[in-house]
């Protein structure tokens, strides 16, 4: 079948939207593996704050600062995340030869390990300059363990302890922060006190002349009202003594009374008793 110009027009626009279509999602897929693979590391981020904020380190610098130094170790380790463990024995147990200058010393800085040439197949280094295969060494799985570092376990150790120590410096300031804050409150009151006595002693000083003119002038009044109290004592006494002195003299002339009362009584009896006689 022969095609016509517009068919033949029509094929190329539409292989034409097929690569613009394949291109456009070719083109988010990677944008979406750029946002997963830098969404785990604002996560982690967020979950140190958390932890650190958790532990009572709620300082945004140092936070900050501890974050810097995680991220620098997680990109320290991630150089180290898988290493080549060195073989240098061949399937045949005989020790490898150096590289030297073997494919024009291109593999000369590997000394006599066993590697992958070119990256691909398997483990391989020289026998008699024959390259002999090391994969026996590689079945059980075991190297490739051994090449994997579990950088996580490193990571969160060095965070746990990064926040026990922040934990117990953050205890022990909080500690020597009271212990400061109260001998303040200590030197504030005894300076407080001082201040209290200074003024005190000032205000006395100040004011001695005054109080001893004023203790004077009271001791004078008391000395006053001292003599005046002895004087009316010794006046009250006199009055006493006069008081008793006549009150004796009453009782004198009373007992003289009664004396003379009983005489005359007596003499009158006597008088009518010689009348009647007579």
């Amino acid at each position: 079948m022969k095609l016509t110009p517009a068919q033949i027009a029509l094929y190329i626009i539409f292989i034409i939207l097929i690569l613009l279509i394949g291109y456009y999602y070719s083109s988010i897929n990677n944008t979406d593996g750029f946002q997963d693979s830098a969404s785990p590391s604002s996560l982690y981020e967020l979950q140190i704050t958390n932890d650190l904020t958790t532990a009572g380190i709620k300082d945004v610098p140092t936070q900050n600062k501890i974050i810097e130094y995680l991220k620098n170790l997680n990109l320290i380790l991630d150089k180290y995340k898988t290493l080549d463990v060195p073989i240098t024995v061949n399937n045949n147990g005989n020790v490898c030869e150096n590289w030297d200058m073997y494919a024009n010393g291109k593999y000369e800085a590997n000394n006599n390990n066993c590697i992958k040439i070119d990256g691909k197949g398997n483990p391989k280094c020289l026998d008699n300059n024959i390259l002999t295969s090391c994969s026996n060494y590689y079945k059980d799985g075991e190297i490739n363990k051994l090449s994997n570092i579990n950088t996580k376990d490193i990571l969160d150790s060095a965070k746990y302890n990064i926040i026990v120590e922040m934990t117990n410096i953050n205890g022990d300031l909080t500690q020597k922060s009271n212990d400061i804050n109260n001998i303040l409150n200590e030197l504030i009151s005894k300076r407080n006190l001082e201040n209290q006595q200074l003024y005190f002693i000032d205000y006395n000083n100040d004011n001695l002349d005054d109080k001893k003119k004023i203790f004077n002038k009271y001791n004078k009044e008391f000395e006053k009202t001292a003599n005046d109290v002895n004087i009316n004592t010794s006046q009250f006494k006199q009055f006493i003594a006069s008081n008793e002195s006549m009150n004796a003299q009453k009782d004198k002339y009373y007992n003289y009374i009664i004396w003379l009362i009983i005489l005359l009584i007596f003499v009158g009896i006597l008088n009518f008793f010689f009348s009647n006689i007579l």
